[in-house]
């Protein structure tokens, strides 16, 4: 052997010598090499005879094994019952190189393979119908718990001795459908049915590797199936193949347009053609190098310049004594036939079932134009009943005609079973396992309701343009109630608690919203509903109409003041600056008497004079309680009919508030409620009832006196000079004159 590795020393070998080297064309992959020498004796010659081999020494090799893979079923993607799992088992060499398995000690003994089982879902078969478009097609609806491969197979009825439901893969007319998680179908196809009123078949399902099947009691009745003889050219001119043209439908409706006709084909989209013959194009041949294309007659395309041609039952062509029988409607408990007939002809019906000791159905007919509709009433759910009709002979049919049809009932709707419960049943007989559950948390609701902050705002500001002027209208505008409203002198701390009372009932209506939306169902997301939304509503509408009075009875006049102060070249006077008082009060005897003017340094009305003017904080809360601190007399009587105004609007938002709070101390489910804040709200409600009843007293008292307010501003009617005018001093409080 003329051996040079790189790692040997030379040529010379000596026996069961173990030597690495990398063979050419191997890439990397070091080897380990034995070679043994073998002395025998030829003759009178010795001569040495050397063996090569792979050899492995022990321990150099490292078997890695793999864990098992998932079950993987015999019938393939979706099947279940008995199947194999496999695992990788590697042998590397001492460099890390994977090699043979052989190599490694255990290598081929290590299994790589190892059978499995794989666990069936649950299927349930809902229905079983004739496909809507297609012949000799049974659709099988399903349920399955999760993805499976089901088989159906369809077996007519009766069933004859020899013919077994249980081995559903021997079946004459079988379909496979891949089924996912919840509902699918299965088709069983190419079923022959050559009974003219049809044919019953039960059907039997199962998943591919299960043994369980079902489907026992889920009936179809399949109509005759007319033969496919083929795809036929088909050119507009000089004529179609098949003269009658029906225009679009399926197959189903294609075979009862042309019920009469020998032959119906389909082309294009389902345009249904009709005859007596056929061919006289010649047959089709698909070419694809010529780009002749054949025909689909399973649709949805069925051919182009092309016929796909079934001939008719026997019975629903020719000169015949078949009676045309369609049924047009079934339902669980009803069924409509029509029978094409004139109005003339006497016919005769019979209605049977194929199931024992159904009961008989209730039938009527009504005859028109087009035929005769058969009615049934009072059939039996999912059940098959045979219509015999016979008809006497008439112009047109010098015989009497017969015909015979299958009416299965539908099936009646599937109960979804109740969802499983969460929880293990309540064991009674453990007292501490009951008080455990009765005194767990109660379930956290969720979110409920939409929220209002869309439209809530706009609708209030809305109701506030509409509120403020009324009550303006009602106090202020009125000289007879305005004089009552600004003669009624109640001292500022009356004023104070009142703006203190509207402080508090807003900080109490704020707390029983949060109540309502968060405290009564404990989630973190508001709930909304009747009681929140209408407590709300009172909020943002109170605030509504505070900012609207405060815009028009206080910013908007002390912006004109100012405007007017500088028209008039006065000194500027500050926003909202109280100064010298005006008014007293002089009672009616026999007519009214203005009071004397005490100036000659403004002409201006008093809603322009910069001096007169209240402060517009009067009309926003909070700050009003600031604004009736720094006024004097004056201003609180100019400012006193529109406040009583807006205190009017204030407790219809007060007894909102009240009214919820009664309704939810009465009802708070789910949690129990803290009390506190409701009954802080109704006794607020019941202290400004009492404020405002105070006012309208008051306000009663001064109309019944019959005060009149008299006018002591400035006059610029009488000269500067003239000193016959005394001048009250300043400090002295506005009178009311007997």
């Amino acid at each position: 052997v003329n051996a040079w590795p790189q790692q040997s020393t030379g040529a010379q070998w000596s026996s069961e010598e173990t030597r690495r080297w990398q063979l050419p064309g191997d890439g990397v992959t070091n080897r380990y090499w034995r070679m043994n020498f073998h002395d025998t004796f030829g003759g009178n010659s010795e001569v040495s005879v050397a063996e090569v081999g792979l050899f492995a020494p022990a321990g150099v090799y490292r078997l890695e094994i793999g864990g098992w893979g998932s079950c993987a079923p015999f019938g393939g993607n979706g099947s279940c019952g008995a199947g194999d799992s496999t695992r990788k088992v590697t042998c590397f060499d001492p460099d890390g190189v994977p090699g043979p398995v052989e190599l490694c000690p255990d290598g081929t003994e290590t299994a790589t393979s190892q059978g499995c089982t794989v666990d069936c879902p649950k299927i349930t078969v809902s229905a079983a119908n004739a496909h809507p478009e297609l012949f000799g097609i049974l659709r099988v609806s399903l349920t399955s718990q999760w993805l499976s491969q089901v088989l159906c197979a369809a077996f007519q009825m009766p069933l004859d001795g020899e013919q077994s439901t249980d081995n559903l893969e021997t079946a004459q007319f079988s379909g496979i459908g891949m089924c996912g998680a919840g509902d699918c179908h299965v088709d069983v196809r190419s079923i022959v049915v050559t009974a003219m009123r049809g044919s019953e078949f039960e059907v039997r399902c199962k998943v591919v590797g299960g043994s369980d099947v079902v489907g026992t009691g889920k009936r179809a009745v399949l109509r005759a199936v007319p033969d496919l003889l083929g795809c036929y050219n088909d050119f507009p001119n000089p004529s179609h193949d098949l003269p009658e043209e029906k225009g679009f439908g399926t197959q189903v409706n294609c075979a009862d347009e042309c019920f009469g006709f020998q032959y119906f084909g389909m082309q294009l989209l389902g345009k249904c053609f009709c005859g007596n013959s056929y061919g006289k194009y010649g047959e089709r041949i698909a070419d694809k190098s010529q780009g002749i294309t054949g025909c689909d007659c399973d649709g949805p395309y069925f051919g182009y310049h092309a016929n796909c041609i079934w001939q008719q039952t026997e019975g629903r062509f020719g000169e015949s004594s078949t009676l045309r029988l369609q049924l047009l409607s079934v339902t669980m408990t009803a069924a409509e036939m029509l029978a094409h007939v004139t109005p003339s002809t006497r016919m005769r019906c019979n209605v049977t079932s194929t199931a024992p000791g159904v009961a008989q159905p209730a039938t009527s007919a009504s005859c028109k134009d087009q035929g005769c509709s058969l009615f049934l009433d009072g059939l039996q759910a999912a059940t098959t009943y045979e219509v015999s009709c016979e008809a006497d002979p008439d112009a047109d049919h010098p015989w009497k005609r017969h015909s015979s049809l299958l009416v299965r009932t539908l099936e009646p709707p599937v109960v979804p079973p109740p969802p499983p419960t969460t929880h293990k049943p309540l064991d009674l007989s453990n007292p501490a396992g009951q008080v455990d559950r009765t005194t767990a948390e109660p379930i956290a609701l969720a979110f409920a309701g939409e929220s209002p902050w869309g439209w809530m705002p706009f609708a209030s500001l809305g109701l506030a343009c509409l509120a403020v002027p009324a009550s303006h209208q009602c106090c202020a505008s009125d000289i007879s109630r305005s004089t009552a409203m600004q003669a009624l002198e109640f001292p500022h701390t009356f004023w104070l608690v009142w703006e203190t009372l509207l402080v508090a009932e807003i900080a109490l209506g704020a707390a029983l919203l949060q109540n309502l939306l968060y405290s009564r169902f404990g989630g973190s997301a508001p709930h909304w509903d009747g009681l929140s939304t209408a407590v709300a509503g009172s909020l943002v509408g109170a605030g509504a109409v505070h900012l609207l009075a405060f815009l028009s009875f206080g910013v908007l006049p002390t912006l004109a003041r100012c405007m007017a102060n500088r028209v008039s070249g006065r000194e500027p006077v500050e926003f909202g600056r109280h100064r010298t008082r005006y008014g007293n009060f002089q009672k009616r005897k026999g007519g009214s008497k203005k009071g004397a003017s005490n100036s000659l340094a403004s002409a201006l009305p008093p809603e322009l004079d910069p001096d007169l003017g209240p402060s517009p904080l009067h009309f926003l809360p909070f700050m009003a309680i600031l604004a009736v601190c720094a006024a004097d007399g004056d201003h609180i009587r100019q400012v006193a009919a529109r406040k009583v105004g807006l205190r009017g609007i204030q407790l219809l938002a007060t007894a909102t508030q009240a009214a919820c709070s009664a309704l939810y101390m009465y009802n708070s489910w789910p949690k129990p409620m803290r009390p506190e804040v409701s009954i802080a709200c109704l006794c607020m409600f019941v202290l400004m009832l009492i404020m405002m009843g105070v006012v309208l007293l008051r306000a009663y008292k001064v109309s019944d006196d019959d005060l009149l307010l008299l006018d002591d501003r400035p006059s610029r009617a009488l000269s500067a000079n003239d000193e016959s005018y005394a001048s009250p001093p300043p400090d002295d409080p506005p009178a009311l004159l007997p």
